[in-house]
């Protein structure tokens, strides 16, 4: 499996989850917020390959769940949080349905403090390896 479909994967997964995705892989910063609820691929890079006819090939992935989140109190923040925790292990369990896809390892699933986000939206950031088959 390229990087190409690996990317169509992960973009198929989150707009079926209801998020507008968005590849900032190798793009400047976006000048406008992207429109909520948006799943964000800050970083997809090949990390190494085993194998030359057969093998496998690993990926590193990078990208963020957000949602709007301005108004909410602690509670309801939390809550949001939780719904973006599970929404980020259902695209990533949709993505390791892929034949191609042997494993996911590394999966870190973190909420983003409100100082790294400009309109006060909540969200997630999740890292993981991709292995796939060749």
């Amino acid at each position: 499996m390229n990087h190409s479909a690996l990317n169509t994967i992960f973009e198929r997964a989150s707009a079926d989850m209801g998020y507008n995705f968005i590849n900032l892989v190798g793009a400047t910063t976006p000048k406008q917020a992207p429109p909520l609820p948006a799943a964000i691929l800050s970083s997809f890079s090949f990390q190494s390959r085993e194998g030359r006819n057969r093998g496998k090939t690993t990926y590193a992935l990078k990208f963020q769940l957000l949602q709007k989140g301005a108004t909410l109190s602690g509670a309801e923040r939390q809550e949001l949080i939780e719904r973006l925790e599970n929404d980020a292990l259902e695209i990533m369990t949709t993505i390791s349905t892929n034949p191609k896809v042997a494993l996911i390892k590394e999966l870190v699933i973190s909420p983003l403090s409100s100082s790294k986000i400009a309109r006060q939206e909540c969200g997630v950031e999740v890292t993981a390896e991709i292995v796939t088959i060749f």
